[in-house]
């Protein structure tokens, strides 16, 4: 698939393609470290320029200083932006909207519905207007698990194009108002953008923009549930004083291309809000993930235990049989050496008073009833070498006949692989520790450290490979193991391209 982009001012909007930005490299040694500008060009301050790292979840309400220091790849934040209010952080974790979401319709034809006008407002003061935006995030089905590639690369977001150039967000500024009397007025106003109703779903608070000059802009996000799709399509709006009409064309963005975006100074403020609710969208992913990736690492150190408890448990009965079994023998063997020494004390005392010749003939016959002896402690010896065995073919078919079997999880992998931008296969030690330091729960350096000492984990290497613990281990009994059918000589085998990524041109 060749490479689109929509052109706004100031930069590009890749649609399909390179849909995601990397974790940039760690800095060299006497590297001199960039200075930041306030407000200029993005391709002065790229992302791969410092080291991408985490910082603490949980923290609502973040000044401007904390907020660039949160998204370093972004070259250029609003200049009277204040503070971005975080409400994601309240939202139960787990509830991704593309885990939960159905998929939308983005049409190319037009809805026919009367051209949108901008709401009306009584009055000019920024602190009783309110721009109320939606980030719709569609959902993404079973078949599209990030098992090739990123998964910012396969989570999609629909926005809306106007023959201005400009991108952005559904929504509108109205009168102050109420979290619902907001997403009231936010229906009404998709509906009339884009002939999408929304009306009966529910709405999670994103994320909020305060500005020391004009209003703060909101943005909500749909949980679409059901087996009836919304459809966006294209509308007719006008402008603020409805002297020119222009079309409201619905696109479909992934995450990773307005990860990507670059904003300057000359953006429309409608395009940076865009990309800054989907720096929100992502972190509000990052924490999830980093969530899943706790649980996972607390299962294979749960599975690690019990796995080392039965070999224990295996190890200390095969001990306990095998002193068992030396301990019956050592008994037979005293006895046997008791038994030849009074045998020998009893011969010493009848040789007593004998000649030569006596003694002689005396010694032949007590040759054949040692070999007799002999012959009969090496058919005991063989009878209990017998049992023994025995005892272990009975124990062994007593014991579940099981064989491991590994099976791939792809909501295990897809945790991993948010995290592995650029598709390497592994994380670093470093990066895995910033994680999990960054929730809510509070671990420790030794929990952490602890949690990492696994045996899917090589324990000197600086990159670990996380697909290993994306694999599910279960004992099965081999009878219930399908059998693998060999492909067809002439199925052709189908190609994946990592690259390729779906987009809807109008």
């Amino acid at each position: 698939m060749s490479q689109y982009s929509l052109s706004i001012p100031g930069g590009k909007v890749p649609l399909a393609g390179k849909g995601c930005y990397p974790a940039g490299p760690v800095r060299k040694k006497h590297q001199p470290v960039p200075e930041p500008p306030s407000a200029v060009s993005q391709a002065q301050f790229r992302s791969d320029a410092f080291p991408v790292g985490e910082m603490p979840y949980q923290l609502k309400v973040r000044r401007l200083v904390e907020q660039k220091l949160r998204s370093p790849h972004r070259g250029f934040l609003p200049l009277d932006l204040v503070r971005v209010t975080a409400h994601w952080v309240h939202i139960p974790k787990g509830s991704i909207p593309w885990k939960d979401n159905s998929d939308v319709i983005v049409n190319g034809r037009s809805g026919g519905i009367a051209p949108y006008k901008p709401t009306a407002t009584k009055t000019k003061d920024p602190s009783q207007l309110t721009n109320v935006r939606a980030i719709i995030v569609p959902g993404m089905g079973e078949t599209e698990h990030c098992i090739t590639r990123s998964l910012v690369r396969s989570i999609h977001v629909v926005g809306a194009g106007s023959s201005e150039n400009c991108v952005s967000s559904y929504g509108d500024i109205v009168p102050s108002d109420t979290d619902k009397g907001l997403i009231s007025s936010l229906v009404k106003i998709i509906r009339q953008q884009s002939g999408a109703d929304l009306s009966n779903v529910h709405w999670h608070k994103l994320a909020e923009f305060t500005y020391s000059s004009g209003p703060p802009t909101v943005f909500f996000t749909p949980v679409i549930k059901g087996n009836n799709p919304p459809v966006f399509s294209p509308q007719m709006t006008t402008d603020a004083d409805g002297a020119e009409i222009y079309p409201v064309t619905p696109l479909k963005f992934t995450l990773g291309s307005l990860l990507d975006c670059s904003i300057h100074a000359d953006t429309p403020r409608d395009t940076v809000e865009f990309c800054m609710a989907a720096d929100a969208l992502d972190e509000w992913g990052r924490r999830d993930m980093a969530h899943q990736i706790l649980k996972i690492l607390r299962v294979r150190k749960h599975e690690a235990s019990q796995k080392s408890d039965i070999d224990k448990a295996t190890e200390e009965q095969q001990g306990n049989i095998k002193r068992r079994r030396d301990a019956e023998e050592g008994e037979r063997k005293i006895k046997r050496q008791q038994r030849d020494q009074k045998i020998r004390e009893r011969w010493r005392s009848h040789d007593e008073g004998l000649t030569d010749e006596e003694k002689r003939t005396a010694m032949r016959s007590r040759q054949a009833v040692l070999k007799d002896m002999r012959q009969a402690d090496a058919a005991e010896d063989s009878e209990l070498a017998k049992q023994w065995e025995a005892e272990e073919k009975e124990m062994a078919l007593k014991a579940p006949q099981l064989v491991p079997v590994q099976e791939l999880q792809p909501e295990y992998l897809e945790a991993f692989r948010y995290f592995d931008r650029k598709e390497e296969g592994s994380i670093t030690r470093m990066r895995l520790h910033n994680i999990l330091l960054c929730l809510d729960e509070e671990l420790t350096l030794g929990e952490v450290t602890d949690l990492l000492n696994l045996p899917q984990l090589p324990r000197k290497q600086a990159h670990l490979p996380y697909r290993k613990l994306a694999l599910l281990t279960k004992m099965v009994a081999p009878e219930t193991i399908p059998k693998e059918t060999p492909p067809p000589e002439d199925a052709a085998e189908e190609e994946i391209n990592p690259s390729a990524e779906p987009i809807v041109s109008v």
